[in-house]
């Protein structure tokens, strides 16, 4: 518990310092390829807050390589490469990564499905996105803001969207 709080606290003042890219690299997980895989995650959004998104992708794809055996560390940097690499992604890396993502039972399959949504509306294929919108909102374990996106996305594509088939009481 001890080595955990400080790892914490370093992580903290790495934030607040004047460099937290290099602050937040720089942190000794103490031999933990997990805890070093977050220290590198925090430093990406670093990189990405500051708009070295191709220096935070080219971090954030380390990170998952560093931890092949730690299903959510690994698709965790994965997804965050995707996102913040956006359509600067080599498209055929992007699907690749995608659909590995999205398999049925991965940790992150329906922020990956979104995504591939959202690269579907940029390549222009409006059709294949509300399709493939539509097959997510289908999908259990929606969260409430997974759902309004995908709703908003359907709306801004001109579709009709599903009704909300969450928890509470549905409209008759």
């Amino acid at each position: 518990q001890a080595r955990a709080e400080a790892w914490g606290d370093a992580i903290l003042t790495a934030q607040q310092g004047e460099d937290p890219v290099k602050a937040l690299a720089a942190v000794d997980p103490d031999g933990s390829a997990g805890r070093k895989a977050l220290s590198e995650m925090l430093a990406a959004g670093a990189e990405a807050e500051a708009g070295l998104t191709e220096p935070a992708t080219t971090r954030l794809k380390a990170a998952a390589a560093a931890v092949p055996t730690d299903p959510v560390l690994h698709d965790l940097a994965l997804l965050k490469a995707v996102m913040v690499a956006g359509p600067a992604m080599d498209a055929a890396e992007r699907d690749t990564i995608l659909a590995d993502l999205s398999k049925p039972g991965a940790p992150f399959e329906l922020l990956a499905l979104e995504q591939k949504a959202v690269a579907l509306i940029g390549a222009g294929r409006k059709d294949d996105a509300i399709t493939l919108i539509g097959q997510i909102q289908q999908k259990d374990g929606l969260s409430e803001p997974l759902r309004r996106r995908l709703s908003e996305m359907m709306i801004t594509l001109g579709a009709e969207t599903e009704p909300n088939k969450g928890p509470g009481p549905q409209p008759m």
